[in-house]
C-alpha cells in the first residue's frame, strides 16, 4: 500500500474512504520507545450528534468537534473531560471579482447587518462571544478595543452602505454552508434572517459535507458572482475537544454485554414460546379486565382481559419472524 505522509510516528496501515484511516506504530521510528500506541484508528462520523454518542458509549477516546448541544451533558459526565480554547471563529466568504460584492461598501453593509449575539445564541448555545472585528482575543496583547468594534451590529449604517452602492433596495444573493455540522446550518440561518432586514434576499443552501458544498458551486468548487460561502476559520488552539477518562476494558465490555444479553434472552424466549407455559395469549376474561399482576397472570390483564405476558411473548415471536424474513429477502436480493 502506497504510504502517505504526515503520519509522524505512524505508518498507514488501512485507509477507506470516507469511513476511517487505520496506523499503526511504526518500527524504525527514531526516537526510542515512541510511539505508546500500537495503533491509531481514526473515524469518520458525518453526524455529528452520533460522534459525541460514539465516545459517551465508549467507542472512542477522542472526538474533535464536540456539537455544541451536547456540551452540558458532555460535562456532567464523570468519564469524561472537556477542553476548550478561546480562538476558533467563524466568517463569511464573498466573490468581490464580480457582482454587487465586488463593492466593499456591500461586503461592509453586510457586516453591520449581522447581529453575531443571535449566531452564539443560536448555533453555539452561548459558549463563545461575539466577534466584531479582527480575531484577536481579549487575552492578546494585540487585542485592540476599539478595532474589536469596526463591524458592530448597526442596520441603518448597513443601508445606508447599500444605498451608497447604488442598491437602496437590496438585491437577492445565495448564502452556501454545511449541514454537517450544526453551527454552520444554525449560522447560516441567522444571517439569512438578519440580511432580509436590511434589503438582502438570501437562499440558503446546506448540503452534506465538503463534496455537497464543492458540487452546489458552479465548476465543482469555483467562484461565483453574488454569492456568499459560510467558512469555519483557523483554528487557534484545535477547538473543543472531548477525551475519555474513565474506566474502559472491563467497563465497557459490561456495557456492551448487558444488552446483548438482554437481547439474547427475548429472542430465545420468544422462540420457545410454543412449548412454554403461557396463558392462551388470545383468551379474552372481560370480568377482570385491567386486572392487577398476580400470580395467575405475572403481568396482569389488558383492557379484554387478555394475559399480557403471553401476548408480549408471542408477540415478539411475530416480530422474530418478521424480521427473519426480512432479512432472508434481503440476502437473497443481494445475491441475485
Amino acid at each position: 500500500m502506497p504510504q502517505g505522509v504526515g503520519a509522524w510516528p505512524f505508518v498507514l496501515k488501512a485507509a477507506e474512504r470516507g469511513v476511517a484511516i487505520e496506523l499503526e506504530a511504526h518500527p524504525a521510528y527514531f526516537k526510542p520507545g515512541l510511539p505508546k500506541l500500537r495503533g491509531v484508528r481514526l473515524v469518520a462520523y458525518g453526524d455529528e450528534t452520533l460522534r459525541a454518542a460514539a465516545l459517551q458509549a465508549g467507542d472512542l477516546d477522542m472526538i474533535e468537534y464536540v456539537p455544541w448541544q451536547s456540551m452540558a451533558t458532555i460535562e456532567a459526565d464523570p468519564a469524561l473531560v472537556l477542553q476548550t480554547t478561546e480562538g476558533p471563529f467563524m466568517f463569511l466568504e464573498s466573490n468581490g471579482k464580480s457582482g454587487p460584492f465586488a463593492d466593499k461598501r456591500v461586503r461592509q453593509a453586510v457586516a453591520h447587518a449581522i447581529k453575531r449575539d443571535e449566531v452564539v445564541k443560536a448555533a453555539f448555545f452561548g459558549r463563545g462571544s461575539p466577534l466584531e472585528g479582527m480575531p484577536v482575543v481579549r487575552s492578546s496583547p494585540f487585542f485592540d478595543a476599539t478595532l474589536a468594534r469596526g463591524q458592530a451590529y448597526d442596520p441603518a449604517r448597513a443601508k445606508q452602505l447599500l444605498a451608497e452602492a447604488g442598491l437602496p433596495n437590496g438585491f437577492s444573493t445565495s448564502l452556501l454552508a454545511t449541514s454537517t455540522y450544526g453551527m454552520h446550518k444554525d449560522t447560516a440561518e441567522v444571517i439569512q434572517q438578519n440580511l432580509t432586514v436590511v434589503g438582502i434576499q438570501v437562499s440558503c443552501a446546506c448540503p452534506t459535507g465538503r463534496r455537497g458544498v464543492g458540487a452546489r458551486l458552479p465548476g465543482g468548487g469555483g467562484d461565483h458572482p453574488g454569492h456568499l460561502r459560510a467558512v469555519r476559520g483557523a483554528e487557534l488552539a484545535g477547538g473543543p475537544r472531548l477525551r475519555r477518562t474513565g474506566p474502559r476494558g472491563p467497563a465497557r465490555m459490561t456495557r456492551l454485554l448487558l444488552p446483548g444479553a438482554a437481547v439474547a434472552v427475548i429472542v430465545l424466549i420468544a422462540a420457545l414460546a410454543p412449548v412454554l407455559p403461557l396463558v392462551d395469549p388470545v383468551g379474552m376474561d372481560v370480568a377482570h379486565r385491567l386486572s392487577a399482576p398476580g400470580a395467575a397472570h405475572v403481568l396482569g390483564q389488558d383492557e379484554y382481559g387478555r394475559d399480557v405476558l403471553s401476548r408480549l411473548v408471542w408477540g415478539a415471536r411475530t416480530s422474530l419472524a418478521v424480521a427473519l424474513s426480512a432479512s432472508a429477502i434481503a440476502w437473497v436480493a443481494d445475491l441475485t
